[in-house]
C-alpha cells in the first residue's frame, strides 16, 4: 500500500522514517520517467512510472552520479519480467519487489528501506 507523503511524493506503507534506528540517517533517490514496453494481449502497451528508493544508514545518495547505470539495470530487469508475463497485466507490487531486488543486489545488504512506484500507469 502506498500513501502520500507530506512533500507530495509517495511513501511505501510500513517504511516511514520512524522505522529508522536512533541516529540512523536515510536518503531518498528518485529515478524519473521510466517508459517500458510490455505486451498487452496481442497488442503492445507501455508502463510509465517514477521509481523512488529510500536508502537507510547512509549520509549521501549512493545512486547519485550513477543514475544511468541504475536506470539501465532496473529497465532491463523490468523488461525481462514483462517478457515472461505474456498477457497478464504487470502488477505494481511485483514490480516494486523486482526494483528492491535489483537495487539491493547492487548496494550493501539491508540498506533498502523502501521502494515506491509513483505515477504508475499502463498506457
Amino acid at each position: 500500500m502506498v500513501s502520500p507523503s507530506t512533500d507530495g511524493g509517495v511513501v511505501e506503507a510500513g517504511f516511514e522514517a520512524n522505522a529508522l534506528g536512533p541516529g540512523e540517517s536515510q536518503v531518498v533517490s528518485r529515478l524519473e520517467n521510466f517508459l517500458i514496453p510490455t505486451a498487452q494481449g496481442s497488442d503492445y502497451a507501455f508502463v510509465s512510472m517514477h521509481v523512488v528508493i529510500t536508502i537507510r544508514g547512509v549520509k549521501s545518495d549512493p545512486i547519485k552520479g550513477y543514475e544511468s547505470f541504475y536506470r539501465k539495470r532496473i529497465y532491463d530487469d523490468m523488461k525481462a519480467k514483462f517478457g515472461t508475463l505474456s498477457s497478464e497485466t504487470p502488477v505494481k507490487k511485483e514490480l516494486r519487489d523486482l526494483v528492491r531486488k535489483t537495487v539491493g543486489a547492487l548496494l550493501a545488504e539491508g540498506v533498502i528501506q523502501g521502494v515506491a512506484l509513483e505515477n504508475y500507469r499502463l498506457m
